[in-house]
């Protein structure tokens, strides 16, 4: 019997380095024998496109107006046939690099965290969230404890000073997520 796929989002300030984690951790898991899949938001469609130039200051969108987009490119990217749902119906298990902890955190201060939540309510919450900590970011500590505090399952990895030692923490929770026992 195939155990219930998970979806697990590597989040925090340094996009470099929680790709190298989520490349690392892909590996890893598929060296066990684990079925899973890599991915991260924005995505490379219409909408995470978008998201992409303003990123680059080629587009400017308002704050509340960024928020919709991050939220339609997450439905989108959730949805789609090729998508993170599809997958986790396969059975197969997904890192996603920056879920919604990140685009709370960027947009902390601009728009109503309220609102913001209710906006991404329909898109479904990670297993587990990984927040790197690298140092600098105080609005994403203030969301990860606020998530934290509502039950979302969230583990802080300080990684300011020592990436092997966050990583072998990453492992350490994500083992302990998919029942890995001794890996």
């Amino acid at each position: 019997m195939r155990s219930e796929a998970k979806l697990i989002a590597l989040e925090g300030i340094d996009g470099q380095a929680l790709d190298a984690h989520a490349v690392s951790l892909y590996r890893w898991l598929r060296d066990l024998g684990v079925e899973v899949e890599k991915t991260r938001e924005p995505t490379n469609g219409p909408v995470g496109t978008q998201i992409q130039l303003h990123r680059q200051q080629r587009l400017q969108f308002p704050p509340g107006s960024l928020a919709l987009l991050l939220m339609a490119d997450r439905l989108d990217h959730l949805t789609r046939r090729d998508g993170i749902l599809s997958w986790l119906e396969d059975g197969r298990h997904v890192l996603c690099v920056h879920y919604l902890l990140s685009s709370y955190a960027r947009l902390l201060d601009q728009v109503p965290f309220a609102w913001h939540r209710r906006i991404n309510a329909r898109c479904r919450a990670p297993d587990l969230t990984l927040y790197i900590d690298t140092g600098p970011g105080e609005h994403y500590r203030r969301v990860a404890e606020a998530l934290s505090s509502e039950g979302q399952a969230l583990c802080r990895i300080d990684a300011a000073a020592d990436a092997e030692t966050a990583y072998l923490q990453c492992q350490r929770e994500i083992a302990r997520l998919l029942s890995l026992g001794g890996a």
